[in-house]
C-alpha cells in the first residue's frame, strides 16, 4: 500500500474501494474487518491498510485508542475487501506473506500491486535503520538507555554474561 501510494500520488479521499487477494493462511488469520480493540487490530488487513492510506503509517503508535477510532481510518476500513487470491489458491500455506491490491479511485483510475515477499520476511528483510526505528518505537523512544540495548542484542554474542545484558533491559 505504501508503494502504491508514493508510486501514483494517492490520497485517501480518492480512493472509492480496493480489494486485497491473500494465501488462504493470511485470510484465516486477518479476521477482523472492523477491529474493536488493539488486540483484534493486530489481526486486521482492513485496518492495517486503512491506516496506512489515511495517516500514512502502521507501527505501533496505530495500535493506541485514539488511532485505532479515526473516523476515516474506520470509513476507510469498509472499503476494502480481502478474498484468498487467485494466484494463491494451489497453495494451502505461503510463508513469505504475498498479496495483491487492486485500488479504485472515484474518478475511475485503477492502480494494481503485487508483492510477493512482505517487508520483514527473510527475503525481504528490514534494513538496519527500519529494524532500528521499529525497535525504538516499540521501547517507548530513541533513548540513550534504548541504544545501548539495542547496541548489546546486535552484539549478543560478544557479552560474557547475559545477566549484564538482562539488567540493561529492565
Amino acid at each position: 500500500m505504501e508503494e502504491l501510494i508514493e508510486e501514483n500520488q494517492l490520497y485517501y479521499q480518492d480512493v472509492k474501494k480496493i480489494l486485497v487477494g491473500v494465501p488462504k493462511f493470511t485470510l484465516i488469520n486477518l479476521i477482523h474487518p472492523e477491529p474493536k480493540n488493539p488486540t483484534e487490530a493486530r489481526f486486521s488487513m482492513h485496518y492495517a491498510l486503512a491506516s496506512v492510506l489515511v495517516t500514512g503509517r502502521f507501527d505501533v503508535s496505530s495500535f493506541h485508542s485514539k488511532a485505532l477510532n479515526d473516523e476515516e481510518v474506520r470509513n476507510m476500513m469498509k472499503r476494502i475487501e480481502m478474498k484468498e487470491g487467485e494466484d494463491f489458491k494451489e497453495t494451502p500455506y505461503i510463508d513469505n506473506e504475498p498479496a495483491v491490491i487492486d485500488l479504485y479511485t472515484y474518478d475511475g483510475h485503477y492502480y494494481h500491486k503485487r508483492i510477493d515477499f512482505a517487508k520483514g520476511t527473510t527475503v525481504n528483510p528490514f534494513t538496519e535503520e527500519e529494524l532500528a526505528e521499529k525497535f525504538f518505537a516499540c521501547l517507548g523512544g530513541e533513548t540513550e538507555k534504548n541504544k545501548k540495548v539495542l547496541e548489546n542484542l546486535r552484539n549478543i554474542e560478544q557479552i560474557p554474561d547475559v545477566r549484564f545484558f538482562l539488567g540493561m533491559a529492565l
